[in-house]
């Protein structure tokens, strides 16, 4: 929970209080970061700062750029515990193809940040879900032991 303030503190002004590590509570340190985001996000000013991206070049408003990695990084961690604990793992078709798409544009960027594991194989007919979590680094045909689900193909 510490990698978000660190992004928007890197190419910003803009300064989050420190709060509970996620070791210590990971409760109080997960309330604490989304009462941050929600401030920052709801006041105008603030949310327009200038984000600058030292690895793409990009300026952003901090909001913009709150949006787009975080919304993204617990869009994508949904389907990770959705998966791990057996539940429904189906995500919004739009924002799979928008963050597909998006992603894709930026791989010579986001590849060397090292936040992504090595792009998976996926056959012919692999959704554009499982495409997407393919390019992330995630085997997007992998169940849990014990699920009755087991591997569904790729190389099974």
């Amino acid at each position: 929970m510490t990698w978000l303030p660190a992004v928007i503190e890197d190419g910003s002004d803009v300064r989050f209080a420190p709060g509970s590590s996620a070791g210590e509570d990971p409760v109080r340190a997960w309330t604490h970061l989304d009462e941050q985001i929600r401030r920052i996000l709801a006041d105008p000013e603030v949310s327009a700062r200038p984000h600058s991206n030292r690895h793409t070049g990009q300026d952003r408003p901090v909001g913009a750029v709150i949006d787009e990695i975080f919304t993204g990084d617990v869009f994508f961690h949904t389907w990770d515990l959705a998966r791990s604990s057996g539940q429904d793992d189906r995500l919004d078709p739009d924002m799979v193809h928008e963050a597909l798409t998006g992603m894709s544009a930026m791989e010579e960027y986001l590849r060397p940040t090292g936040q992504f594991g090595q792009q998976q194989p996926v056959p012919e007919d692999a959704t554009e879900q499982e495409r997407l979590f393919a390019f992330l680094g995630r085997d997007p045909r992998w169940a849990p032991p014990g699920s009755g689900q087991g591997r569904l193909g790729l190389g099974s």
